[in-house]
């Protein structure tokens, strides 16, 4: 079974679906999906969808999973990077009404570069679920992610808040 999950974010993270939905279409995903959908707004075709999964049904589905592709969120992050199989992150874009910054396309490329499989467009995904990477225990260079993510993105001396 894959697992899909985009997070409870208020936002619609449709293309994350739809790239599922060309793979299945494609026939490059044969197997069962189960898609955690959120505020998405389409259904795909050939798979189980539901808006939430409650934390104890979302750690079954995470159990039962072959492969997770999941949004690019820290905490996602880091619940995947404990477990013994392959996942895939793919980041929400502030550009396409998906996330109110863009944050996820920053922690993708920091992910990235320590070695998380990251899609940037649809073949990625098709790529991933044909040829999943082998799993190997990601290290962060500092004690954390955010130990790390300091260090890639130093705190600016002055912080301004938008007031509106």
């Amino acid at each position: 079974m894959i697992l899909v999950t985009v997070g409870t974010e208020q936002f619609p993270f449709n293309r994350l679906l739809l790239w599922v939905e060309r793979a299945i279409q494609r026939g490059s995903i044969t197997e069962e999906v189960l898609i955690q959908s959120g505020a998405c707004t389409v259904t795909v075709q050939g798979a189980t969808q539901v808006k939430l999964l409650q934390p104890e049904e979302f750690d079954s589905a995470l159990n039962r999973a072959r492969l997770v592709i999941s949004h690019c969120g820290e905490g996602t992050f880091l619940k995947l990077r404990t477990l013994n199989k392959p996942f895939l992150l793919v980041a929400r874009r502030h550009g396409l009404g998906e996330h109110i910054d863009d944050h996820q396309c920053d922690l993708a490329n920091v992910l990235c570069a320590i070695g998380a499989p990251v899609a940037r467009m649809p073949q990625d995904v098709e790529r991933f679920v044909l040829t999943p990477p082998i799993v190997a225990q990601l290290k962060l260079p500092g004690a954390s992610l955010t130990d790390h993510l300091l260090s890639v993105y130093p705190p600016s001396l002055e912080c301004t808040w938008a007031t509106v």
